[in-house]
């Protein structure tokens, strides 16, 4: 164990103090802030093309009134097409918009024809599309003579109260509470957002250990220590230092990351959402209290202690595995950059298909593919957490803790004999029959 804290100590210190960490670790926080500025401003941008229309509306649907947006101001007129195209043309109209005569309420689809120099964008289209519709049902309710508060009376609100309290059999409805009918939401939401913080975690750590790894394949000072040091030892001391920098950078973005969030959304925050909500012709959507209330209720009838540490121990567990098979790789890899991208894949697939797993966790934690995969240690550092919301079965979360901690112990075991080795490799390929010759090397 002295040996695996010394080569620990080694990978950690010798990349903290490089001026590329300070950069990326205090520069990113900055990127980041920079991005949600960017971003913000390219969106406050949507929809602030101003058009000036011309509306023929014979049958009077929109009632001369038209606000679809303020970017859009129209002007109605009636006759034939060719006088429309003059008007048009002569007063510098943008486009004109012909509504068909429409004589009975039971049409069921209407055809809106749309003239101009220039073809319709998609948020005018939508914007157009969407009153008429709401103006056409105003009409059509109008026309039949039916009672708005009647007809609106016919819509029912449905909800399902799920609760896991399966002794509480005498709670009426008021007592179930309203945050329990967002239950499976917010269960997804805490499942797919832990999946993706482990993805991510992992990913990114482990390319890391694949290039420091390049990296030692050209640093000849580590074949003295492949000489004195265990296969297995090597490459735990390397994981453990390149996981205590990956660690070390996350804690530093945890810090800044928000403070620097917080701080664009005072300077620069307001005053985007005003420009965007001005550009989309509406207001800033106002917040239900009550949905916010329901979401912090349900959010604490969690147990956060097995999801805290569930979730340390698959993001630990999920590392040591994918970071051992990048190091291997880069034992492996040569000097041909396309072969070492094709053999990337091989570790890169599987984290793939665990996302698009815990994707559909999410939608259904309980069926046969979810569960089989939560337990497979491939995927399981990514799957089960999508699962832990859901309440699975203790005796699967048991299992899938016990497979991920020997398939894991094996493939360093695997990953090390491999290093060793190809660590020594220079100019060589690394086929089948030569890894076999790596494995059986004592």
């Amino acid at each position: 164990m002295n040996k695996v804290g010394i080569i620990a100590g080694r990978e950690y210190f010798s990349r903290v103090k490089k001026p590329q960490f300070l950069l990326i670790t205090l520069g990113a926080p900055i990127l980041f802030g920079l991005f949600f500025v960017v971003v913000a401003f390219i969106f406050s941008m949507t929809g602030t093309e101003q058009k000036k229309i011309l509306i023929s509306d014979p049958s009077n649907i929109l009632n001369e009134r038209f606000e679809a947006g303020s970017n859009l101001t129209a002007e109605f007129r009636t006759g034939t097409r060719s006088q429309l195209v003059e008007w048009k043309q002569a007063e510098g109209f943008d486009g004109i918009l012909i509504v068909p005569q429409v004589d009975s309420p039971s049409v069921s689809s209407v055809n809106l024809r749309y003239l101009s120099d220039q073809r319709l964008n998609i948020d005018m289209d939508q914007s157009i599309s969407s009153y008429f519709n709401r103006r056409m049902r105003e009409w059509k309710i109008t026309r039949l003579g039916v009672d708005e508060e009647l007809l609106a009376s016919l819509n029912t609100r449905v909800r399902i109260s799920s609760s896991t309290d399966l002794a509480a059999t005498d709670l009426d409805d008021d007592e179930v509470g309203e945050g329990s009918s967002i239950a499976p939401y917010v269960a997804g939401g805490i499942g797919l957002v832990i999946a993706m913080l482990i993805y991510f975690m992992v990913f990114i750590n482990g390319t890391m250990i694949m290039r420091s790894v390049m990296e030692e394949k050209v640093n000849r000072i580590v074949e003295i220590m492949i000489s004195t040091v265990r296969p297995f030892d090597l490459m735990m001391g390397k994981l453990l230092g390149v996981g205590a920098v990956g660690v070390t950078q996350i804690l530093i973005w945890m810090i800044f990351m928000p403070a620097i969030y917080f701080a664009v959304i005072a300077i620069f925050g307001s005053s985007m959402n005003m420009e965007a909500a001005a550009g989309m012709g509406g207001e800033a959507p106002e917040v239900d209290s009550s949905v916010i209330a329901g979401i912090v209720k349900e959010l604490a009838s969690y147990n956060w202690l097995l999801i805290s540490i569930s979730f340390i121990f698959y993001y630990v567990g999920g590392f040591f595995l994918y970071s051992s098979l990048f190091g291997a790789l880069g034992a492996m890899m040569g000097d041909d950059l396309g072969e070492n991208n094709s053999l990337s894949l091989v570790v890169t697939i599987p984290i793939i298909l665990a996302i698009y797993i815990g994707i559909v966790a999410v939608q259904s934690p309980n069926s046969s593919l979810v569960v089989w995969s939560s337990m497979f240690p491939l995927f399981s550092p990514i799957v089960m957490p999508c699962r832990l919301a859901f309440d699975p079965p203790l005796w699967q979360v048991f299992v899938s803790f016990a497979l991920l901690i020997a398939f894991t112990l094996f493939v360093v075991w695997f990953a090390g004999k491999i290093y060793r080795v190809g660590i020594l490799m220079y100019g060589k390929k690394a086929d089948v029959k030569e890894l076999i010759k790596w494995l059986r090397t004592k």
